[in-house]
């Protein structure tokens, strides 16, 4: 019976731990809404949609289910330069069902430098609507015990002051972009959420917070000749006792017929340390960009979780600038 106990409440104890920590996403990169909000904006176009889907410890327990979808605009707001962002985040896990919503909207700005500059400077703000709640109906108590067996009809004597917790929270980010070259790129952030610190305890002793969580990230754009691309990228985050360094790299392979449709092969991995590897595929198909990664766990939770780790996709729809086709051609001169 205590095995049982302690299995079905591993989740809720994680929820009431004193320093809780925010859900994270496996390929950052095509995240931007849950690591900067500077991010907003950052691409070629009008408008982007992302969208992403992670299913984590399937081999372990209940399945562990995160939905994060976000559009973001550079032509939405009339002024030069700002950008827009609305999303929303759904995460639910274990047998409590712990959930949580997250509804987000931001603003980006690009800080004029130069029409010569070789940096670019931008800044980001995200608000934040969120909810938490769990369920008890799937839990078992040592109080449902009769002395035989589990008996759900006997109350639990758990005595929550709350079952789900409402909040608002602030992030705040930066972001400069440098051309090295004609084959090189940088990109680095800086962010910060969570600067509210808001209340996260299903009692009301209000010691439980949610730590602000401060992000370090580097990506690159290193083109090694007409078809290969590397696309390193770097992700440290801190949240109060947790610590997480993610590095790896993207290789690209240009497909792509001529310069008005564009296709595109991805594969890499990325390592996040003393926890899992992860493997990546993906495709552009001019507008439309997939990606999968699959986690290989090898932290302490190997000998229940076996390697195995969390199932992630990301698709991204960017609705680009009107095209524009040159009306005539410039055909040779045959003598």
């Amino acid at each position: 019976m205590q095995q049982k106990l302690l299995l079905n409440i591993l989740v809720f104890t994680f929820c009431v731990a004193l320093n809780a920590q925010d859900i994270h996403y496996t390929q950052w990169m095509h995240a931007p809404y849950q690591y900067n909000p500077a991010s907003t904006g950052q691409f070629e176009g009008n408008h982007r949609f992302h969208f992403n889907h992670r299913n984590q410890w399937s081999s372990v327990t209940v399945p562990f289910l995160t939905f994060g979808a976000m559009v973001d605009s550079r032509t939405l707001l009339p002024v030069k330069g700002l950008h827009a962002m609305s999303s929303f985040l759904y995460d639910v896990t274990g047998d409590s069902k712990y959930t949580t919503i997250h509804f987000q909207l931001g603003v980006a700005y690009d800080i004029p430098l130069g029409l010569d500059s070789i940096f670019k400077w931008k800044i980001g703000m995200q608000t934040s609507v969120n909810q938490k709640r769990l369920s008890l109906l799937d839990l078992v108590f040592d109080d449902q015990f009769d002395g035989f067996l589990n008996n759900p009809s006997l109350g639990t004597n758990e005595n929550l002051s709350r079952l789900s917790r409402s909040y608002f929270d602030i992030a705040l980010g930066s972001e400069w972009a440098i051309k090295m070259s004609d084959k090189m790129n940088i990109n680095f952030g800086l962010s910060l959420f969570n600067i509210l610190k808001p209340q996260q305890g299903f009692y009301n002793d209000n010691a439980i917070i949610l730590n602000p969580r401060y992000n370090i990230m580097a990506q690159a754009d290193w083109k090694l000749d007409n078809k290969w691309i590397l696309h390193p990228g770097i992700l440290y985050s801190s949240q109060a006792n947790y610590q997480s360094f993610n590095w790896g790299t993207l290789l690209s392979l240009d497909l792509s017929e001529n310069i008005f449709f564009t296709q595109k092969l991805l594969l890499g991995g990325y390592i996040r340390s003393r926890d899992a590897g992860s493997l990546m595929v993906g495709y552009q198909y001019d507008a439309w960009k997939a990606m999968l990664s699959y986690d290989i766990n090898y932290s302490d939770l190997v000998p229940a979780s076996n390697y195995r780790g969390g199932l992630e996709l990301a698709l991204i729809y960017i609705i680009k600038n009107p095209t524009v086709r040159p009306l005539y051609k410039n055909c040779p001169d045959y003598l």
